[in-house]
C-alpha cells in the first residue's frame, strides 16, 4: 500500500502545494513560485508565529502587492510561497518587505530573525503537461488544507522517459474521472539538484489516503504497470507533509 500511495502522489500543491492556485491544463508556461523556507527553534515557534502575524498586519495598509501561501510541516518548518511572474520578482518582494520594516520596527525584525535556526530561498515551477486538474473537483482548494509532497530524484538521462510515464498516468486519471487534482513541480533556481515534486492535497492525512486507495482501485492494472516502469527511473525519493496556515498567509485585495 505504501508503494501505491507513493505513485498517486507522483501523479500531482496548490496549492501549494502547494498554494491554492491551479493553472489551466492548457497553459504550458507553468506557474513560477518563489519560496522562503524557515526552520525555527522549537522553543521559539510561538514567538515566530506571533511576530509573523504582527508583521503581516502591516501589509494591507502599506500596499504589499504579493500573495503569500504559508504552510507548515509541524516539525518547526515554515514555507512561504509567492506566485510570481519572473525571477526579478524576488527583488521586488525584498524591496516591498524592506519598505514595511521601519513601520513594524527594526527591533521586531531583528527579534524575528533570532527565532530562526536556518532558512533558504528557491524557485519552483509547475509542469502543466503532467499535472492533472479534474473537470469536477471533489473539494475546493480551501477545503484541502493538507498536502503531501513526493520529492523525486531521477537517474541521469531519465527526465524525458519520466515525463512520458507521467503523461500516460495523467491520461489514465482523465479516463477514470479522478476527482482530486494532481500537481507536478520541478526545482528551479536555488533548489539543489535535478528534482521533480509531486503534490496531492486532502482534508487531512486520512482523507488523502482514503482517496488514494479509491484512485488505485479505478486505475487498476494499467496504473500498476505505469508505476512499475516508473520505479526503475528513480535515484532516490523523499517525502514531506504540510498543513496550510491561513493566519500566516496573505492575499492582497
Amino acid at each position: 500500500m505504501k508503494r501505491k500511495i507513493s505513485i498517486i502522489i507522483i501523479a500531482l500543491l496548490l496549492s501549494i502545494l502547494g498554494g491554492n492556485i491551479t493553472k489551466a491544463q492548457g497553459d504550458n508556461t507553468g506557474q513560477l513560485w518563489f519560496c522562503w523556507e524557515a526552520t525555527v527553534h522549537p522553543e521559539m515557534q510561538s514567538q515566530f508565529i506571533d511576530m509573523q502575524v504582527d508583521f503581516h498586519s502591516k501589509f494591507k495598509e502599506n500596499g504589499f502587492p504579493y500573495s503569500i501561501y504559508a504552510w507548515t510541516d509541524r516539525h518547526y518548518g515554515f514555507y512561504f510561497f509567492y506566485p510570481v511572474d519572473g525571477y526579478d520578482d524576488k527583488s521586488g518582494i525584498y524591496a516591498a518587505l524592506r519598505a514595511i520594516i521601519p513601520v513594524w520596527g527594526k527591533e521586531n525584525f531583528s527579534s524575528m530573525w533570532e527565532t530562526l535556526m536556518s532558512h533558504r530561498t528557491y524557485f519552483l515551477r509547475t509542469i502543466p503537461e503532467i499535472s492533472y486538474t479534474p473537470e469536477k473537483q471533489r473539494l475546493t482548494d480551501s477545503d484541502m488544507p493538507y498536502a503531501f509532497w513526493d520529492i523525486i530524484y531521477l537517474k541521469p538521462g531519465k527526465e524525458q522517459e519520466f515525463i512520458e510515464h507521467m503523461k500516460l498516468f495523467k491520461e489514465l486519471q482523465m479516463a477514470n474521472n479522478i476527482e482530486d487534482p494532481v500537481m507536478m513541480l520541478t526545482g528551479d533556481i536555488g533548489y539543489e539538484g535535478s528534482v521533480y515534486i509531486g503534490a496531492l492535497k486532502g482534508k487531512d492525512a486520512i482523507d488523502f489516503r482514503l482517496q488514494n486507495k479509491k484512485m488505485w482501485e479505478k486505475v487498476g492494472e494499467k496504473g500498476a504497470a505505469i508505476f512499475k516502469n516508473f520505479e526503475s527511473l528513480l535515484r532516490k525519493r523523499e517525502s514531506k507533509e504540510f498543513w496550510y496556515s491561513e493566519i500566516l498567509s496573505y492575499i492582497p485585495e
